[in-house]
C-alpha cells in the first residue's frame, strides 16, 4: 500500500462540558490500526481537540499526515 500514518488531529465540534473527545478520535485510530496495523504502519501521535464550532459545521474534522513509502 506505500503509505504510513505519522499524526492523526481530530478537532471535535463539541460543549464546554464535554471532555471526551479522545474517545471520538478512537474511532479514526481504529480505523487506520485494521487498514494498516497497529503495530507497523497505522502507528501514529495523535491529538484530539474540543471546538465551539467548526467550518462549515461538521461534528469532527479529521487532519491525518501521511508518509508516502518508497
Amino acid at each position: 500500500d506505500g503509505l504510513r500514518v505519522i499524526k492523526v488531529l481530530g478537532c471535535v465540534n463539541s460543549t464546554l462540558e464535554f471532555t471526551d473527545q479522545h474517545l471520538v478520535i478512537n474511532g479514526a485510530s481504529d480505523l487506520f490500526h485494521e487498514l494498516y496495523g497497529k503495530d507497523g504502519d497505522g502507528y501514529h501521535a495523535r491529538s484530539a481537540l474540543g471546538f465551539a464550532s467548526l467550518p462549515t459545521g461538521p461534528a469532527v474534522e479529521v487532519e491525518v499526515i501521511f508518509e508516502i513509502k518508497e
